[in-house]
């Protein structure tokens, strides 16, 4: 006799064996079933490991039956230069954008600096006392040709 949990049938000397607190080993079979051991198959089908360029591909189907590899290919190794120098020309193209990013940083670093920003500070005072005498210059001239 068997007991259904949670989806799952349970021999009673499993469920006795659970009750005592031994371990149960086991797989859930596609029936539902709870199987002391898994099953295995041996595929119908495989790509040979060794060979390269001499063994054919496997012709594998899709679920009408057409053929989704050409047949009479062969196992070949892939091209890994191609995939090499891409790489490296991505690596190249990130490692500039980053170079640059580090000097804009590094610009706005030294901007920001407390030292750089007083030293600007006391550029801007300078430049508005110079522009308030001149700005006196120009009204005593404005004044002195308006008074003629």
């Amino acid at each position: 006799m068997s007991t259904k949990v949670g989806g799952i049938e349970f021999t009673d000397a499993a469920i006795e064996a659970i009750k005592a607190g031994e371990q149960v080993n086991g797989v859930v079979g596609s029936d539902g079933q709870f199987h002391s051991s898994a099953s295995h198959f041996t595929p119908r089908a495989s790509v040979p490991i060794q060979g390269h360029g001499k063994e054919l591909k496997p012709q594998v189907r899709d679920k009408h039956g057409e053929l989704v590899n050409p047949t009479g290919e062969r196992v070949t190794a892939p091209d890994m230069s191609k995939n090499n120098s891409n790489h490296e020309a991505e690596k190249a193209r990130i490692a500039a954008e980053l170079q640059v990013e580090r000097e804009a940083l590094a610009e706005q670093r030294r901007r920001l600096a407390p030292a750089a920003l007083v030293a600007e500070l006391d550029d801007a005072k300078k430049r508005i006392a110079f522009l308030e005498r001149a700005i006196k210059r120009l009204t005593k001239t404005v004044k002195e040709v308006q008074e003629r």
